[in-house]
């Protein structure tokens, strides 16, 4: 049986992050390093990991901004929150083939900073 990795989300400002996650999607927030440059989150069976980016040289380029996949066990449930909370939707609730020819439901939603949040359940 294949284990899942946890998700790495890399960000600007934490604590935008989070609040949009929590407060619009559902999230919970789980931890938050001690000096803040991490925080775990959890929605369902779903994790994810947020990341500010650190270091003494310049910024990332933000111009290839990262889509992360989480999944999830109740999908209708992430996604009426995300419709009623004001998530900035990307790609509304629909079945799409996978390359094996079975099929996944999913959503994808922007995050504050542009990157992009696809859940599938």
């Amino acid at each position: 049986m294949a284990t899942e990795r946890t998700p790495l989300m890399p960000v600007t400002d934490m604590k935008v992050n989070i609040d949009y996650l929590v407060n619009t999607l559902g999230f919970k927030l789980d931890n938050v390093s001690a000096d803040g440059t991490t925080a775990k989150l959890s929605c369902q069976a779903a994790l994810l990991m947020l990341q500010t980016e650190v270091g003494d040289g310049p910024p990332a380029m933000r111009g290839d901004l990262p889509e992360i996949q989480v999944r999830v066990e109740e999908l209708a449930e992430v996604y009426k929150n995300a419709l009623s909370r004001g998530a900035i939707i990307r790609r509304y609730l629909e079945f799409a083939k996978t390359e094996a020819g079975t099929g996944i439901r999913l959503f994808t939603v922007s995050l504050p900073e542009g990157q992009r949040l696809t859940v599938i359940g």
